[in-house]
């Protein structure tokens, strides 16, 4: 997990390899429910994510949620999970609601590299 504080927000992108490319769409779907779990969040609604060179998975999506740290202070959590081959991702920024932050910026900016030796164009 690569974390970053800033702007008065964390900045997180967890990554796991679950292996079996048969698991990795119930673990994308976890990661989101986790995040959820963990702020004690209502259900939201989830819209598509669309990283560059992201593995096609249904489960993939983004999500902003309202919920609670720990210690009762209200918390805004902006989250997507995808996937790549058999890892899956999860990132995310948490801040306080209503706080002006630049998230779209940092979920555009997900992307994936081409494979060593592929080749783009003529």
């Amino acid at each position: 997990m690569l974390v970053c504080d800033a702007g008065g927000a964390t900045w997180a992108v967890a990554h796991a390899d679950v292996r079996d490319p048969a698991q990795v769409g119930e673990a994308t779907s976890q990661l989101l429910q986790a995040a959820r779990a963990n702020i004690g969040a209502e259900p939201t609604s989830r819209q598509l994510i669309e990283v560059p060179g992201m593995t096609p998975n249904s489960q993939a999506g983004r999500a902003v949620m309202q919920g609670h740290r720990p210690d009762g202070t209200a918390v805004r959590q902006d989250v997507a999970a995808f996937s790549h081959g058999a890892q899956v991702f999860q990132a995310t920024v948490v801040s306080a609601p209503g706080q002006a932050l630049l998230v779209e910026p940092f979920f555009e900016s997900l992307r994936f590299a081409p494979a060593p030796g592929a080749h783009s164009g003529p």
